[in-house]
């Protein structure tokens, strides 16, 4: 599934639960940060979780600090919460209907 679907179903999800246009943005800009990289890595948009992870990867060092023991609990669940609630999206590119930050 290619992210410009995904995040296009997300941001009418979070239209239609009366989001803040600047909640909306802060997303945008986190979905548009993500696209650079799936294009510049990989020369298009489509995502999938192992994407997903190798943008965490680059983007906050994810897999490194937890491999040599120095990613605290603290930046795990601000990490993953900005970009899990970024992009909702289960196995079988079926789209989560809940967005769970307003």
């Amino acid at each position: 599934m290619n992210l410009e679907m995904i995040t296009e179903g997300l941001k009418q999800l979070l239209q239609e639960n009366n989001y803040t246009p600047a909640t909306i943005r802060f997303y945008e800009r986190e979905w548009n940060k993500i696209q650079c990289f799936l294009t510049e890595e990989y020369g298009n948009t489509g995502y999938d979780m192992e994407r997903g992870l190798k943008y965490l990867e680059n983007q906050y060092g994810f897999i490194t600090k937890y491999n040599d023991g120095t990613l605290s609990s603290c930046s795990v669940l601000s990490i993953c919460w900005k970009t899990i609630v970024s992009i909702r999206c289960l196995p079988g590119d079926t789209m989560h209907p809940k967005i769970p930050l307003r």
